[in-house]
């Protein structure tokens, strides 16, 4: 398969962590399909309203296992409104 260079390929899988605080956080793992540096990426997400990601939970590395265990590790004991930007791109 043949794509331009600066496209991605990338098979997401979701995951819910739900905290004791009642709190839900969604995780987006991306499998990259065709080469690149990192096989999986991994990031909170929100879909409504969408905000950004803050760029240092965005996790980078060879297995869809460790890219989890690191941002669940990385994001323990912040709130959900501190792992986005504050600034609302559907406003």
């Amino acid at each position: 398969m043949q794509l331009k260079k600066a496209n991605i390929l990338s098979k997401v899988t979701r995951y819910k962590l739900q905290r004791e605080e009642l709190e839900t956080i969604l995780i987006d793992v991306n499998e990259i399909m065709i080469e690149a540096n990192h096989k999986y990426v991994a990031a909170p997400t929100e879909l409504v309203p969408y905000r950004p990601v803050s760029e240092e939970f965005v996790i980078y590395g060879d297995s869809e296992k460790e890219v989890l265990e690191k941002l669940v590790t990385k994001i323990e004991g912040l709130r959900k409104e501190d792992l986005f930007s504050k600034k609302n791109l559907n406003a």
